[in-house]
């Protein structure tokens, strides 16, 4: 974490909306950062150099459909940003991103609907991460599965099992996984056999090509 001087522009307001003619900035997104928390890598080595360990926290900022959600690691509010250039909040975090150095929540946006958003989040403790590698350890931290409904503002736990989406572009109400084929044939072997999936995965041995899963909500 660290603080912006006045000249960090594209730090401070990194958030732009760029020419599809030639790449320049047309103009900036009304978000600014007076400092930033990292989200991408972070390494740490022991006092001997022989332990190491490399933290790669997901993507926050997704597009769904017409619509980006921003969910920065340097700000405690998420925001939608729709097509029209309009950056609403959506809520609050807490506790703050920035209350406690060695210990960062991270929230990693799953998919968004009309009528819903689903996140995960967890908890960096560095103090933990540091222990554990030191023990030769593999960090694995605890992670809580939420939604939250955008048109009353509840947020509960969501019922069943899913994954990250990817990172891309997908189109309204749309949600993307991607599975390694020996998980897919683990995880939906009976529906594999039985179920509307046999003609399709009959084929799948478990060293193929992972295996793309396209749900369209109503």
């Amino acid at each position: 974490m660290s603080g912006l001087s006045d000249n960090d522009i594209n730090q401070k307001m990194p958030y732009v909306f760029l020419s599809k003619k030639d790449g320049s900035i047309i103009s900036r997104v009304n978000l600014s950062f007076s400092k930033r928390n990292s989200n991408t890598l972070v390494t740490y080595k022991g006092n001997d150099g022989m332990n190491s360990v490399t933290i790669n926290t997901p993507h926050k900022n997704v597009k769904f459909g017409q619509e980006f959600i921003i969910a920065d690691m340097s700000t405690d509010t998420v925001f939608l940003l729709s097509q029209d250039k309009i950056l609403k909040p959506i809520f609050v975090r807490k506790p703050s991103v920035f209350n406690n150095d060695m210990q960062q929540y991270v929230m990693v946006v799953h998919f968004k609907t009309n009528k819903y958003l689903f996140f995960l989040t967890y908890l960096l403790d560095w103090n933990e991460v540091k222990r554990q590698t030191e023990r030769g350890e593999r960090y694995r931290p605890s992670i809580q599965h939420f939604g939250y409904d955008l048109q009353t503002g509840e947020v509960f736990t969501p019922v069943g099992r899913y994954d990250v989406a990817l990172s891309m572009d997908v189109p309204e109400n749309t949600f993307v996984m991607k599975h390694s084929a020996d998980i897919f044939i683990e995880r939906f072997g009976k529906i594999i056999r039985d179920g509307k999936l046999k003609q399709v995965t009959q084929p799948l041995k478990e060293e193929d090509n992972h295996v793309i899963q396209i749900i369209k909500y109503k």
